[in-house]
């Protein structure tokens, strides 16, 4: 059984106390990300419709585990986990100048899932998946991007 989400007096989502287990266990919060637009508007009933958000969805995915929601405190970009993980109508603007690979990230990984973006720093992809998509990262504004994976064969 997958417990009732929390929700606070706004009716927003809340803290974890009435999930019990399942709210602690990182499989349940991946099974239950929110990833469509109306997820989001069921989840979050004050927040107005906005016809763009299934249009970025489509071509930049969402997916905001139940525990990121619950810290939404506001449902506007006043608010930084609101602004970080909920889609927003900027992210459709794609001018012709933007390459598919702004950082040359590809050139810079010499084995995969290993970026050298500078001589004396890496970023490790320790993973193949997110738990949740950050609207800001680098990645998610690049016109090619469709998932936060990389080959499993490494």
């Amino acid at each position: 059984d997958i417990p009732e989400q929390p929700h606070n007096s706004h009716n927003e989502p809340a803290s974890s106390q009435t999930c019990g287990k399942s709210w602690n266990d990182w499989r349940w919060q991946m099974q239950n990300r929110i990833r469509s637009a109306e997820a989001l508007l069921e989840l979050f009933p004050s927040l107005p419709p906005r016809d763009y958000i299934e249009d970025v969805v489509a071509k930049y995915p969402m997916a905001i585990t139940p525990y990121y929601a619950s810290l939404i405190q506001n449902t506007d970009i006043s608010d930084p986990i609101f602004q970080m993980a909920v889609p927003q109508m900027d992210e459709l603007y794609d001018p012709p100048f933007l390459k598919p690979d702004p950082f040359r990230e590809k050139e810079k990984m010499p084995v995969p899932g290993l970026i050298r973006r500078y001589p004396d720093r890496a970023l490790i992809l320790a993973t193949r998946t997110c738990a949740s998509y950050c609207r800001t990262v680098p990645v998610s504004t690049s016109p090619a991007r469709r998932t936060h994976t990389f080959p499993r064969k490494r």
